[in-house]
């Protein structure tokens, strides 16, 4: 089978023709909200698929110590972090972003910005965001340091076996959400369901369940992870059974096969976040096709089709 093609990809591409695009700071914004506030999740997904060192680069300027002394990350060049302070979520993908460049480049440099972010984060990544065990964890397993590997694959499963798939198994099925449809079967809001018109009972199950933004993430955590492959295995298939069955790209993240190729090659690319979101009852985003097409720098499909060459072919 022949690869799927990848891009085109553009720094100088703007709205309607992307909604993955670059701003006069060269860190990415979605044309959906906006907002700089989520700009290196963008600019982690925007490496993935196009490899550009420059996005590394910008992601990397954001962690620094202030005039103080005091070391901060930045959500954003506008956005100070006093007033917008950093998350655990884009901790993670500045760190994603780095390993990635690691990964395919051996650039020690993104190694040493890895440790020094973990080194001067300790436990407190800012007033608003607490480093978890696990991410702490993952934050020393990415450096290549196998006690960690081994901790964060054996807290991983021990965590699904013994509480989110026992709480998924109870739960889910009084939420009755139905199973995720394929794309072009999905009814977009407010003609279709979404989770904040469903009776409170269930829009609190919701919340308990795993949530699929964070599903993602963890299979971007997983894909970075080398060392102990059966344990990583192991990881992915205790997860899997959590993830909406077409959602394809964290379907992959957690090492299924068989994914249907005229899937990918049909899928058109979605505004709300597709990958982090659901195509059932438990939507609660504006989930539908772009209107008109994404015409360049088309990362919710790139992902996708990049995912899919590298794990079904």
């Amino acid at each position: 089978m022949t690869l799927f093609p990848i891009g085109p990809y553009s720094r100088e591409a703007l709205p309607p023709d992307t909604y993955h695009h670059l701003d006069e700071y060269g860190m990415a914004r979605l044309d959906w909200n906006h907002k700089p506030g989520d700009s290196l999740g963008g600019m982690m997904r925007m490496y993935f698929v196009y490899n550009d060192p420059k996005l590394v680069t910008s992601s990397a300027s954001m962690w620094y110590f202030d005039s103080s002394g005091k070391y901060v990350g930045q959500r954003h060049p506008i956005l100070p972090p006093e007033d917008h302070p950093m998350s655990r979520d884009h901790y993670t993908t500045t760190l994603l972003t780095l390993k990635l460049n690691h990964m395919r480049t051996g650039n020690e440099s993104s190694m040493a910005k890895i440790k020094e972010i973990t080194d001067n984060t300790g436990y407190i990544i800012s007033k608003m965001a607490r480093r978890t065990f696990g991410l702490h964890w993952w934050s020393k397993a990415i450096q290549g340091k196998k006690f960690y590997q081994f901790l964060y694959h054996w807290f991983g499963i021990i965590s699904a076996v013994f509480i989110y798939l026992p709480v998924y198994a109870i739960l889910n099925p009084i939420g009755n959400y139905g199973k995720e449809v394929d794309q072009e079967d999905w009814v977009p809001w407010p003609d279709g369901e979404r989770l904040q018109d469903l009776p409170k009972y269930r829009q609190t199950i919701s919340k308990i369940l795993y949530p699929s933004y964070s599903m993602l993430l963890s299979g971007w955590q997983l894909y970075v992870l080398d060392g102990f492959p059966l344990l990583r295995k192991i990881q992915q298939s205790v997860y899997r059974p959590m993830i909406g069955k077409t959602n394809y790209v964290q379907q992959m993240l957690f090492g299924k096969k068989d994914i249907p190729r005229d899937k990918v090659e049909s899928y058109k690319a979605m505004r709300g976040g597709r990958w982090s979101g659901w195509l059932n009852s438990r939507n609660d985003r504006n989930m539908r096709v772009f209107e008109p097409p994404v015409q360049v720098n088309n990362v919710d499909v790139d992902i996708l089709r990049m995912l899919y060459n590298e794990t079904q072919l």
